[in-house]
């Protein structure tokens, strides 16, 4: 199983708003709670990560929602079954 946050800002981060998610990525990765990366569309809105457990993924959700403004337009967590 694999645990995922799937996110849509429906815009362009700010270069605040990006600086402040990096940081949040390097505590996390630092923690062993996610490798960092993000699989995304090139020029699109959205992005998937993988986390190592349900409660960091809807940390990050909880994140995002307080942090970027307007908050994101879609995110979700979700399970993934190979």
């Amino acid at each position: 199983m694999t645990i995922i946050t799937n996110i849509d800002v429906g815009r362009e981060l700010t270069d605040a708003e990006k600086t402040a998610r990096d940081a949040y990525m390097e505590t996390q990765v630092a923690a062993g709670l996610t490798n960092g990366q993000n699989s995304a569309v090139p020029n699109a809105f959205t992005g998937i990560r993988v986390w190592s457990t349900t409660d960091a993924a809807n940390a990050y959700v909880t994140w995002a929602n307080t942090n970027y403004n307007p908050a994101p337009v879609f995110i979700a967590v979700q399970t993934v079954t190979p």
